[in-house]
């Protein structure tokens, strides 16, 4: 049975009984990972000396865990090196896995699944790829490490991209900008075409978030008013002011 496409497979016999590299069982050579969706197919295998291939019994094993640590000057990983991306622990591990549906690759003792919203966290290069079991006993013990090699697979991120942030001015906003100036505004209030209260917004003669610039504010100062919606009791000390025209919008001051 073909096996479904679920991101870059890499299948790895883990020889509990030595300490020797990881192969990859698809091309037999030293394991790729992608910088990308990744799925990771395992059996547990012993050796015996000039035996043929056996298959651990795992009725014993309440789940393994497989975690990506840094590769630090070759040396083996410590216990207590932290994962670089979140680790992967599987509790469904199949005892009904045998050499022949191992070898035509329709079943595994486990699998991992990690997606490319954590493996993109990666950067090209030598990791450790770390395996170990929870045994029924509460023992946690080591199957396998190996060095593999995290590379760029040229796919990007598949997810979709983020709405950009508005941070921009609309034309109708960059019109009104320097309203105050243009309507002749020469103090916060007062009414008529003096005063910020004074200027009319009922009807939409101004949109939400019209900024409006003044230098003539108080003591002369600088000062920019935002028009935003719901009526306020007008306190100008306290940057609030309320139109004239009785609509249910203020003016806000920003600075």
């Amino acid at each position: 049975m073909p096996k479904q496409l679920d991101g870059k497979l890499l299948r790895l016999a883990l020889n509990t009984g030595t300490y020797d590299g990881f192969v990859d069982q698809l091309t037999r050579s030293r394991p790729k990972i992608p910088i990308g969706d990744l799925r990771i197919e395992v059996g547990l295998f012993y050796h015996p000396l000039n035996a043929d291939r056996a298959l651990h019994a795992v009725d014993n094993i309440v789940s393994i865990t497989a975690s990506i640590k840094a590769l630090v000057d070759g040396a083996a990983p410590p216990a207590e090196a932290p994962a670089l991306i979140p680790e992967k622990t599987v509790g469904a591990i199949d005892a009904t896995l045998n050499i022949a549906t191992w070898d035509d690759l329709t079943k595994q003792h486990a699998y991992f699944i990690f997606p490319e919203a954590e493996t993109s966290a990666l950067s090209p290069g030598l990791v450790w790829l770390v395996f170990t079991a929870l045994l029924a006993n509460g023992k946690t013990v080591p199957l396998k490490f190996g060095a593999i090699e995290a590379v760029q697979d040229g796919a990007g991120i598949s997810a979709e991209a983020p709405e950009p942030a508005v941070n921009y001015y609309t034309a109708a906003q960059a019109d009104t900008r320097f309203l105050a100036m243009r309507l002749g505004i020469t103090n916060r209030t007062g009414g008529g075409g003096t005063g910020i209260d004074g200027i009319a917004v009922a009807g939409g003669a101004y949109p939400v978030n019209t900024a409006i610039l003044s230098r003539t504010g108080y003591n002369g100062a600088a000062e920019v008013w935002m028009l935003l919606p719901g009526a306020q009791v007008e306190n100008a000390d306290n940057g609030i002011i309320s139109p004239d025209d009785g609509s249910a919008f203020h003016w806000k001051q920003l600075l």
